[in-house]
């Protein structure tokens, strides 16, 4: 670490103490930029929410003390940290009003409320369950603990405490809290993940397209053992598909099962895309753990008793919305020297850009694409390139080419 004041950087040097003069003095023998020569310690860092106060003043918010993440002692003198706690809070404006709320903690589990009735759950005094609080997706705290789940503790100040034996990747955290006046109730949410750092799995979702049937597939994958890419040294044959539990959700907030369940390997998503807005969410099991010829849970376990390692989601928008997304994928950096040249190592190298196209709530699915250069022309499979070539109205020699004017693509290659 340096430090910069005014254009120069300070403690570049140790400073020497002239006993003859008093002066302290700057000796180039004792530079020690090699070292580390800035210390800091008890470091307190803390982040700032934007929360949208135009409609209601009142808002929720999970306060996370001792962070986001669970892990293991390491040999670096680090401690560990076998739990957290997340703590609720409910506010009006600037003024807390956490005491005068009830609070209610819940947990993804993409079962409810298919596979579970929560309308017979006992109602408040509003005749609500708590599903008509959580929604699709979350299941109560409390339902875990009684299914005797032991890495969850509700305390009696309304905080949760979340232990690393109930967190095998990553989950999310919903707290609802209800503040309640004589003449109305006024409800609020708010979300938090709680990490094992220590994770042997990093999940995602692959979206690709079979380039035989041209059908879009969604994959569950473990960057740290990708399937179809990388080999298991242990069995040298590749990872294994992952089994999905698929959910979908519409824009209308409907909640739907993608059948049969414990789906194994890539789900075809083509038949969805007359969907404008589509939400897929998915129950990820681990297959090392359930057997693929029969699906059956290898510990001999009812499924259902079983919990996912993880739960991950990926939305697909198809409509021909305005708010368009486009990124382009490829070098799209070159250096040049002062000639206007491209250095050799760049001019030697073929390098392409491809567009990738999203709309604000996800991936598009199908998409048509003509690129067109910065006078307007259209662009097409650039095959010849011809300096001379300055008329917006000529295609290159091949018919399918054509180069902007002032075009320096020539140059690099």
């Amino acid at each position: 670490m340096q430090l910069e004041q005014d254009g120069k950087f300070v403690c570049d040097y140790m400073q020497h103490y002239d006993e003859n003069t008093g002066d302290l003095q700057w000796l180039p023998e004792n530079k020690v930029t090699d070292t580390n020569n800035v210390f800091v310690s008890n470091i307190d860092i803390r982040f700032c929410k934007k929360i949208n106060l135009m409609d209601t003043l009142y808002y929720v918010w999970i306060e996370q003390p001792l962070g986001e993440a669970v892990y293991d002692p390491d040999d670096q003198g680090n401690s560990g940290r076998d739990s957290v706690l997340l703590v609720p809070h409910m506010a009006y404006g600037q003024q807390e009003v956490s005491k005068d709320c009830r609070f209610i903690w819940y947990r993804e589990d993409l079962t409810i409320p298919n596979e579970h009735e929560p309308n017979k759950d006992d109602r408040d005094d509003d005749g609500k369950t708590y599903f008509d609080y959580g929604g699709p997706g979350w299941r109560p705290i409390e339902h875990f603990i009684e299914d005797e789940h032991d890495g969850y503790k509700l305390n009696e100040d309304g905080s949760l405490r979340v232990y690393k034996s109930e967190v095998p990747w990553q989950w999310r955290f919903k707290l609802v809290g209800i503040y309640s006046t004589d003449d109305k109730n006024t409800y609020g949410e708010d979300i938090a993940f709680v990490k094992n750092r220590d994770s042997k799995y990093d999940l995602d979702i692959q979206a690709f397209t079979d380039k035989g049937s041209n059908e879009k597939l969604l994959r569950i994958t473990d960057n740290n053992r990708k399937v179809g890419e990388m080999i298991n040294p242990s069995t040298n044959r590749p990872y294994p598909e992952w089994f999905g539990d698929w959910y979908y959700q519409l824009a209308d907030n409907s909640w739907n099962t993608i059948i049969p369940q414990y789906y194994h390997g890539p789900l075809p998503i083509n038949e969805y895309s007359a969907y404008e807005h589509i939400m897929f969410r998915v129950a990820a099991y681990d297959p090392t753990q359930v057997a693929p010829e029969t699906g059956e849970w290898i510990e001999g376990q009812p499924r259902t008793l079983v919990d996912p390692v993880g739960i991950l989601f990926y939305e697909v928008n198809v409509s021909t919305d305005l708010d368009l997304l486009i990124e382009w994928e490829g070098q799209n950096t070159f250096n040049y020297t002062a000639l206007g040249q491209a250095y050799s190592s760049v001019s030697e190298k073929e390098y392409q850009l491809a567009p990738k196209i999203n709309w604000v709530h996800g991936e598009s699915l199908a998409y048509d694409v003509q690129i067109f250069a910065p006078d307007g022309a259209p662009l097409g499979t650039r095959t010849f390139y011809n300096p001379d070539n300055k008329d917006a109205s000529v295609l290159g020699a091949s018919g399918q080419g054509y180069d902007p004017p002032g075009s320096m693509m020539y140059a690099m290659y």
